[in-house]
């Protein structure tokens, strides 16, 4: 088995943002991240994790989502 790619204490916050990803079904990860978030931090976040905002949440890698997840705390663009 392997070791969650987050340390323990930020999995609820990551598993919130996989969630949310996928929770509106046919909709870009941009559009369905949106809510709840500053537009212009979150098109940073997608810059600085290098992950083109146009995908949708199927076609992403865990280490994508972890890079996104990491960019979105540090750009503030948790949900607020």
């Amino acid at each position: 088995r392997r070791p969650p790619p987050l340390p323990e204490d930020d999995m609820p916050a990551f598993r919130a943002l996989v969630h949310q990803a996928f929770g509106r079904r046919r909709k870009t990860l941009r559009n369905a991240l949106l809510p709840g978030r500053d537009p212009r931090r979150l098109d940073a976040a997608f810059n600085a994790a290098e992950v083109d905002p146009r995908r949708r949440a199927e076609s992403l890698a865990v280490a994508e989502f972890v890079r996104l997840w990491r960019a979105l705390n540090r750009a503030g663009g948790a949900i607020q």
